[in-house]
């Protein structure tokens, strides 16, 4: 036999058996994807695991970052370190930047901004849809909620005299709790609402999800016209 045909036949011995079901069961596995990490940390924390959710959401930024995905990888590291903090009993980080709570009873979904500086990012942080799952006692007292992560936007990185505000915004001037929007209090520091939006979400706690929605219509109240 010539050296060609060798080479052809021991390709094909080869190529068998890498694709015959007992070497794919032995084999390597195949590598998860960023967004398939991503969603398997997310679901950890409806079971409170959240080890395993922070471990995957490393890893999912790993993948991401490899793919080039900035985005993504800011959303998978930025909510990894989120949820090393929320597993604690600890005062809020400094990046923690506010809370809403919806729902009935009180406080069954809390949607929460955060900004932790990781990866160099240009972003404002992200909203985390959480949904509470228990209650915790602490060691000094008092109880915290135990929540599970149920959906994550990433906020843009707000400019000069912009600020992210939720469950005080309004839809064609009817209050809707479940609108966070970024809108410019720069110059409207006497009006009764800021009205310049330059991006609007809609936390939907019946979807259990976070949806970017247009910002016609959109305004927010100013918790103190004329200063506090």
């Amino acid at each position: 036999m010539s050296n060609w045909q060798s080479g052809i036949s021991l390709f094909a011995t080869l190529t068998s058996v890498v694709s015959s079901p007992q070497a794919a069961a032995v084999g390597v596995q195949p590598q998860a994807s960023g967004e398939e990490l991503f969603l398997q940390g997310v679901s950890k924390t409806r079971v409170e695991d959240y080890d395993g959710a922070i471990a995957d959401l490393n890893k999912a930024a790993m993948e991401f970052t490899r793919q080039r995905n900035k985005i993504d990888a800011y959303k998978s590291r930025a909510l990894a370190v989120y949820l090393s903090w929320a597993d604690t009993n600890q005062s809020p980080p400094d990046w923690y930047l506010s809370g809403h709570c919806m729902g009935s009873p009180a406080c069954t979904y809390i949607t929460n901004w955060v900004a932790p500086n990781v990866n160099n990012n240009n972003y404002g942080g992200i909203l985390v849809l959480n949904k509470r799952i228990g209650m915790r006692q602490r060691s000094q007292g008092g109880s915290v909620p135990i929540t599970a992560v149920l959906d994550v936007a990433v906020v843009p990185q707000l400019d000069d005299g912009e600020s992210l505000h939720n469950g005080i915004c309004k839809l064609r001037g009817k209050r809707d709790p479940e609108i966070a929007a970024i809108a410019k209090f720069d110059g409207y520091e006497d009006q009764e609402s800021f009205t310049e939006v330059s991006q609007a979400w809609r936390i939907d706690t019946k979807a259990q999800r976070i949806s970017e929605i247009p910002t016609r219509g959109v305004s927010c109240v100013n918790p103190c016209p004329g200063g506090c």
